[in-house]
């Protein structure tokens, strides 16, 4: 069998199997596949006509505003002493006992060698 009739088997047989082979007796030969099928369109669902009642949703429960126990260990006007709880800093402190935070540089003056950054719970410190 010569080289020329081996070439054509080859390609008789590659076409046969569904191959493209583009040197197939020095001609070019492409496969046409028949194109997919068409995709399945699902039907559009049937939508009802009628109304759908409106729900009517009651509260089970009602809640109040919430309220929060009056701290009684300051003096809202300012002297006095105060115990450090946790939690405490000094800008909390100066808001609640003076209404504002920005008081606290008071209560570090009032308090010789006070650091605000090392208060210890149960700490005494003296309100101006």
């Amino acid at each position: 069998m010569s080289l020329r009739s081996k070439s054509s088997l080859v390609c008789a047989l590659a076409v046969a199997g569904g191959l493209s082979l583009t040197a197939c007796n020095n001609k070019k030969k492409e496969m046409t596949q028949a194109p997919p099928p068409p995709p399945v369109v699902e039907p559009a669902p049937v939508v009802s006509a009628e109304p759908v009642p409106p729900v009517s949703i009651q509260p089970t429960t009602t809640i109040g505003p919430a309220t929060y126990p009056a701290p009684t260990d300051y003096a809202p006007s300012g002297g006095g002493t105060y115990t450090i709880r946790k939690g405490d800093t000094l800008f909390s402190i100066a808001k609640r006992t003076y209404g504002s935070g920005n008081r606290w540089r008071d209560i570090v003056a009032a308090n010789p060698g006070l650091v605000p950054e090392k208060l210890r719970v149960g700490q005494t410190i003296t309100l101006p």
